[in-house]
């Protein structure tokens, strides 16, 4: 049913509950791209210079590096993707260019009028996504 899985990573612990309920898939996922999206509506960097240029903190970058091998090391092909602008935009963009059969990403628990006013990534992916969608709490 789901081959190929996009997993919304930003280093947070819902990212590693994220990765965790993946690899609980393992028999039927092959192929899980880590993506990474910068909303550079809030960022002015340059985005040549890579994590560092991304303002990434160097504890998130080794959570990333460790997603990523968590998932290598389960017998998982594994690749990583980083990308600017709107996270929901670019979560779900990503997963229908690249044909995947399923999108995860953890709620960011935001009370209710922070949700009113903000809209979360997760609610705005679950509306507009080319897939089915798993939303970790």
């Amino acid at each position: 049913m789901f081959k190929k899985a996009v997993v919304g990573v930003d280093g947070s612990e819902l990212s590693i509950k994220a990765i965790t309920h993946v690899l609980n898939l393992k028999g039927v996922i092959s192929e899980v791209d880590l993506l990474f999206v910068v909303d550079g509506s809030h960022m002015k960097v340059d985005f040549s210079d890579g994590w560092k240029g991304l303002g990434l903190s160097k504890v998130k970058e080794e959570r990333l590096k460790h997603l990523e091998k968590e998932v290598i090391e389960s017998g998982v092909c594994c690749k990583k993707h980083i990308l600017r602008g709107d996270p929901a935009v670019g979560i779900t963009s990503f997963a229908a260019a690249n044909k995947s059969d399923l999108i995860v990403l953890g709620s960011r628990g935001l009370n209710s009028l922070q949700q009113f006013i903000l809209g979360s990534v997760s609610e705005k992916v679950l509306h507009t996504s080319p897939c089915t969608v798993l939303i970790i709490k």
